[in-house]
């Protein structure tokens, strides 16, 4: 493999060595000389000019877009390392539920920044929507795995003072 990218760099290469002989001759060569010599070669200048326009316009277009093209690949890597990362999360579409409403009275700050007017009501949120939601949360790392594993904890019942004091 290594062999065939040296080979291809090498390639490469010698076509922009190449490439740059044939600009630095036409550089030397008068207006009049490139004309006739195109038109010797059956060649109509003006369509000539037009190709050569469109093709740099398209070459330019390609390397302005460069940078989105690198941030759509990457896009599509980190949403594929998403969907195959493990997430912790409750069993059941009611654990879950229960959790967010959790962190929502923990963190309210949360509900505000995350939760837009029309879906104030967790009601109205599906299953998959809420399991979304909480893989989210631990993607950005607002909810840790042992966040989750502490919330699905049985939480001990509050004794009542009655119950106190009779001891």
């Amino acid at each position: 493999m290594q062999s065939s990218i040296d080979s291809d760099l090498m390639l490469e290469r010698e076509e922009e060595r190449v490439m740059a002989a044939l600009a630095e001759s036409l550089l030397e060569m008068s207006e009049s000389q490139i004309l006739g010599e195109a038109r010797q070669e059956g060649e109509d200048p003006t369509s000539v000019a037009k190709r050569t326009r469109m093709l740099l316009w398209s070459h330019a277009k390609v390397s302005r877009q460069k940078p989105l093209f690198d941030a759509l690949e990457e896009y599509r890597r980190q949403v594929e390392r998403m969907r195959s990362r493990d997430y912790v999360m409750p069993a059941t579409p009611e654990e879950r539920r229960t959790l967010m409403t959790s962190l929502f009275e923990r963190y309210p700050q949360m509900h505000s920044a995350f939760v837009t007017v029309q879906h104030r009501e967790f009601k109205s949120w599906s299953d998959a929507d809420i399991e979304s939601f909480l893989r989210q949360m631990q993607e950005l790392g607002a909810l840790s795995p042992k966040e989750v594993s502490r919330a699905l904890e049985p939480q001990p019942e509050p004794s009542s003072k009655k119950d106190n004091r009779e001891e």
